[in-house]
């Protein structure tokens, strides 16, 4: 994550003022949560459905400090009792998905497992026996299509009436270590406008609107139809810079006779950035491109005429280097690689510096937060909003001594991110429901005169 926050403020100026973002190009939507009651906050759980008899209910509490309510899965005459996700979360055989969240069991007997159902059915994720909270954040990729079920315990044989409660969970499409949610300088790269006036085609090709979508997320897709030779749609004219670096993602699929293309920024099909094949089954595309001459982006047709190739969620992005799964970063300088403080403000007689040293193998500079009275803390530049949960992870040390950081929603709560005063290194990594709008700081507790460190901290909203 280093050394690429402190370049996103001044490369979107940048584009800003060349002109190179359309006026209708918006934040890629690849983090959509795809569940419909993963945070368990609604009323009932008609959002699922029950597996082997199990009792499904809704439960006051938390398994952190997110929400106020847990789904709890109790065996009934069976003992694998399960929860399917209704409507259900239907998984693409090939695609990957990221999947969080926490659980816990009542018996220390029981193992909560993730299961993709129908056809073979493929293990996700197993926990442990036992009852503290389990949390789990994994990539999986499903080898047939199917349905994700929240079951009991893996090997059978648990006790009946016994449950297990879970909590938070997200299940988003995975693209990949790409960075950081940059805008997409596409217009309507998911395809999801009525029309088709953001992109334009040569004479020689028809492009619609279809009905369909290649995964989860939305429901049209572009058709090109090649007419006759040199048939294709071009956004960003003169917009693809020489020697700029570009991530470029997708999906796109023939329909047997013809393959989809990404063309050179010059509209050759020599030395293609990205070349499918004629099968009529979506494929992924995830690609790093740097142009050799300043020109166009491109979708080609296909090369022979009277038949065509389907795009949709095409994104084209400034790429900086690999950071986790395109999320929109809220605070700025997260990693502290820029010269001095001036991204946050020292509060409560609190003092802001840069210090050598990093937990990781990338950039050389931390934050040092030193208190000269209560609640000595650093405000950064995130606001949350109540209501909207958040992903906060980084790394926090103490003084040695007592001073603990903490999340600090100013004029409402503090919470704990499970760091210690030690002066080792830890990760943190925590998901939590709003329950306030307010901005987000981080604080020092235990002390008036001691010190925290921090280093690559993000504020991600998840939804």
């Amino acid at each position: 994550m280093k050394k690429i926050l402190q370049k996103i403020s001044a490369v979107l100026i940048l584009t800003l003022l060349l002109g190179v973002i359309p006026a209708s190009a918006g934040v890629s939507n690849r983090d959509e949560n795809l569940t419909a009651d993963g945070d368990m906050e609604k009323a009932g759980t008609t959002a699922f459905a029950t597996i082997n008899s199990a009792v499904l209910s809704k439960e006051t509490g938390a398994l952190n400090t997110t929400g106020t309510q847990v789904l709890r899965v109790t065996n009934n005459g069976a003992s694998q009792g399960a929860a399917r996700f209704n409507p259900h979360i239907m998984v693409t055989a090939g695609s990957q998905y990221r999947i969080s969240g926490q659980v816990r069991c009542s018996d220390a007997t029981l193992n909560p497992y993730l299961y993709r159902i129908t056809g073979t059915s493929q293990l996700l994720w197993s926990g442990t026996t036992g009852t503290a909270i389990q949390f789990f954040d994994f990539v999986s990729t499903m080898t047939l299509d199917g349905y994700l079920a929240l079951y009991n315990n893996e090997g059978g044989g648990a006790p009946f009436d016994q449950y297990c409660e879970w909590d938070n969970i997200s299940v988003t499409r995975y693209y990949g270590k790409v960075q950081n949610r940059d805008v997409n300088l596409l217009a309507d790269g998911d395809m999801e406008a009525t029309g088709t006036t953001s992109w334009s085609f040569t004479g020689a090709t028809t492009g619609t609107k279809q009905a369909g979508a290649s995964d989860l997320q939305g429901s049209r897709v572009l058709r090109l139809f090649r007419n006759t030779t040199g048939a294709g749609a071009s956004q960003l004219t003169n917009q693809l810079f020489a020697g700029v670096p570009y991530k470029i993602t997708g999906r796109a699929r023939g329909d047997g006779t013809n393959a989809p293309i990404i063309l050179q920024s010059t509209g050759s099909t020599g030395g293609a950035p990205w070349t499918g094949t004629t099968s009529t089954s979506w494929q992924g595309i995830d690609v790093v491109y740097t142009p050799a001459t300043t020109g166009t982006f491109w979708l080609y047709a296909g090369q022979n005429d009277g038949a065509y190739t389907e795009w949709d969620n095409m994104s084209v992005t400034r790429y900086y280097g690999t950071v986790q799964n395109r999320d929109l970063q809220l605070v700025n300088d997260g990693s502290f690689e820029m010269t001095g403080t001036a991204s946050f403000s020292g509060q409560n007689g609190a003092t802001l510096t840069k210090v050598a040293g990093v937990p990781e193998q990338e950039g050389t500079q931390a934050v040092r937060i030193t208190s000269a009275g209560v609640n000595g803390r650093m405000a950064t530049s995130a606001n949350v909003v109540a209501g909207t949960t958040y992903r906060y992870r980084g790394w926090c040390r103490g003084d040695g001594a007592a001073a603990i950081p903490r999340l600090n929603l100013i004029g409402f709560e503090s919470v704990d991110l499970g760091c210690t005063a030690g002066t080792a290194w830890q990760y943190f990594d925590v998901t939590l429901k709003a329950n306030f709008s307010a901005q987000i700081a981080y604080l020092n507790i235990n002390t008036t005169l001691g010190w925290t460190e921090l280093d690559n901290i993000s504020i991600t909203k998840l939804y």
